[in-house]
């Protein structure tokens, strides 16, 4: 079943956690293959997204799709902060460019 249905609520997390990997909203768009205006939309909660979103957007920041939709604590953003941000694997490139591939 292909999820394709779209919800607009704010991302309170995606911002947070953007922020936190040092990326710009769109560095974080370009990455993903999103539109930068999609991104900073999304972001406020003045535009739609899937679950196909939520996993891109959570695999490239590395953390969960939850982690984007609920208000960080300060004691998540803290382990968050302890994981270190690091490249994608040649694996999860593939993966994410398959994702990507569904997107367009």
């Amino acid at each position: 079943m292909k999820v394709t249905q779209q919800t607009t609520v704010s991302l309170e997390g995606l911002r947070a956690i953007r922020e936190l990997r040092g990326l710009k909203s769109c560095e974080l768009a370009a990455m993903s293959g999103y539109g930068k205006n999609h991104m900073s939309r999304v972001e406020q909660g003045k535009a739609g997204f899937t679950a196909r979103f939520l996993s891109v957007v959570a695999g490239l920041l590395q953390c969960s799709p939850a982690d984007l939709v609920a208000a960080p604590t300060e004691k998540r953003l803290a382990e968050l902060r302890l994981t270190k941000y690091q490249d994608l694997t040649a694996e999860a490139e593939a993966d994410l460019a398959k994702l990507q591939g569904e997107v367009a």
